[in-house]
């Protein structure tokens, strides 16, 4: 098992976050983003697109909320107006679907094979799917990688977001679904075929939580399965 370095990846993270702050700029209603999400994948770099697709983007606005939508597909592929391309019935919004793009994002994916690139695929497909996310329309922005327990601070630490505890109270005062971790920061493992990364988070939305996903790979692809947990309960939370 490799420990990884969640400091590296939260400045990845805030440097991500800037990539698609144009799309401030758009206007109410579905449109093209004015945002790039090549931007944000050149954020990560032990990740690439493969030859011969593209990253495009549409942005949805209302009232001070917005989500965006990132598709994969072909360079040459004619990228219309959201008005001109068919729906996503069932799906939050009824995005819209350019007609040569892929189902899955990560199916266009692919990275230098270390340990790091299989958790960068994690983050970044996971930040993508927040592309344009404003006020209401954000959820994943809301969590913050561990790297101890959210517990620690250190009042003399340069990095202000370190000097007070992101979790409130005690933790035996907390509700555990499951035993507290061992190891709280991100880690890589193989077996095989198979990579496993497996990293913690913590949010306040709503009710303060403690979160385990676990990303499971084939070796050299970098779409993944997910597994989410909810591993404690805290007794505070926040609404926006």
């Amino acid at each position: 098992m490799t420990v990884l370095d969640v400091s590296r990846m939260n400045s990845i993270r805030e440097t991500a976050a800037r990539a698609s702050a144009d799309n401030d700029n758009n206007p109410n209603g579905w449109s093209q983003s004015i945002a790039d999400p090549m931007k944000m994948l050149a954020c990560f770099p032990a990740l690439q697109i493969k030859s011969g697709y593209i990253l495009r983007a549409y942005q949805f606005k209302e009232g001070g909320n917005g989500n965006g939508f990132v598709w994969a597909m072909p360079i040459d592929a004619d990228f219309p107006q959201p008005e001109d391309c068919p729906t996503q019935v069932g799906r939050f919004l009824r995005p819209p679907k350019p007609p040569q793009s892929l189902d899955q994002l990560m199916d266009a994916i692919e990275g230098d094979d270390t340990p790091w690139s299989y958790f960068s695929a994690s983050i970044f497909s996971r930040e993508a799917s927040e592309f344009g996310a404003m006020w209401h329309g954000c959820q994943w922005s809301t969590h913050s990688l561990l790297g101890t327990d959210p517990w620690q601070c250190d009042p003399d630490a340069k990095d202000r977001r370190k000097r007070q505890a992101l979790a409130s109270g005690k933790a035996d005062e907390w509700t555990w679904n499951a035993d507290r971790p061992e190891t709280w920061g991100p880690t890589y493992s193989e077996q095989g075929d198979i990579v496993t990364i497996t990293f913690h988070t913590f949010s306040g939305l709503a009710q303060e939580s403690i979160f385990r996903f676990t990303d499971t790979f084939h070796k050299g692809r970098f779409n993944f399965a997910t597994q989410e947990e909810t591993i404690a309960l805290g007794p505070h939370g926040y609404i926006f």
